[in-house]
């Protein structure tokens, strides 16, 4: 293993804890591009679990947002590969599970060791059309209010629009969010998620020969949308209590966190 001497940066690539004596854990981002959903996750691994992960074109940055799936995982691997020489644990939430896969499986055609995947509450791909704008920007704002624990019923109620010009306008007047988060934060953010949201519609799958993935789904998540045994050769299933959100908080995400401490011990994540 090979850490470049900034371990803060490189790249897209961000040290969420750059300290410790195992092999790193990169973490991809699920639809928003953020990183940092990945810290409560972090607290509870191994003290000397060293984690990283990637941030996305147009998030929180002046680039402008991917709408492809392959190039997305092109830019995660070349910011990796700037930092490390492997072994590569990935892990990835939502689309970052999809990210993940596509991933490993291209790093494991260059002969890099990925000894192990992760995916956490990740529907398998399948190409379809892009969802109307306003289903859309309603989506988005259903994520960040979840994530964020806010009461979506309220929000909901104000974000009316025919445009998400209109409709962040409106749940900004509405004072309802943290006085940080402007129409124009929503945008840039809504950018992101687009760009992303459209980049796993056009996405069909490739099959991943590597070696083992992880699968843990939400209780509350459908299984038959999470057939990962479709697209990868050894695939171990996990459930964990709640929802799609919900599973990062409380007991579950205690659970979460065991299980893919369990997972890295056995993938060979052990102290040097």
């Amino acid at each position: 293993m090979r850490l470049s001497a900034d371990a803060g940066w490189a790249g897209a690539l961000v040290a969420i804890r750059p300290n410790g004596t195992r092999p790193p854990l990169y973490c991809v981002p699920a639809v928003s591009g953020s990183p940092y959903a990945y810290n409560g996750l972090v607290r509870l691994l191994d003290p000397q679990q060293p984690v990283y992960g990637f941030e996305a074109p147009g998030c929180d940055n002046e680039r402008t947002p991917m709408t492809s799936l392959p190039d997305l995982a092109s830019e995660y691997i070349d910011a990796l590969r700037a930092n490390s020489d492997g072994p590569y644990h990935l892990l990835g939430w939502s689309m970052g599970g999809v990210v993940a896969l596509e991933m490993a499986r291209r790093l494991v055609s260059e002969g890099a060791g990925v000894p192990l995947v992760v995916i956490v509450d990740s529907v398998t791909p399948q190409r379809s059309e892009l969802p109307a704008e306003p289903v859309l920007f309603h989506s988005f704002l259903y994520d960040l209010v979840t994530a964020g624990g806010m009461d979506w019923a309220r929000v909901e109620d104000v974000a009316h629009g025919d445009t998400a010009e209109s409709a962040f306008a409106a749940v900004e007047r509405s004072g309802l969010l943290p006085e940080e988060i402007d129409a124009e934060y929503l945008l840039d953010r809504y950018a992101v998620y687009r760009a992303h949201m459209q980049a796993v519609c056009e996405y069909e799958g490739c099959r991943y020969e590597g070696g083992p993935v992880v699968s843990i789904r939400a209780a509350e998540s459908s299984a038959d949308a999470m057939r990962w045994e479709l697209f990868a050769a050894d695939v171990e299933k996990h459930v964990v209590d709640g929802d799609h959100h919900s599973i990062w908080t409380g007991t579950s995400l205690v659970e979460l966190s065991r299980l893919v401490g369990e997972s890295l011990d056995r993938a060979g994540a052990v102290t040097r």
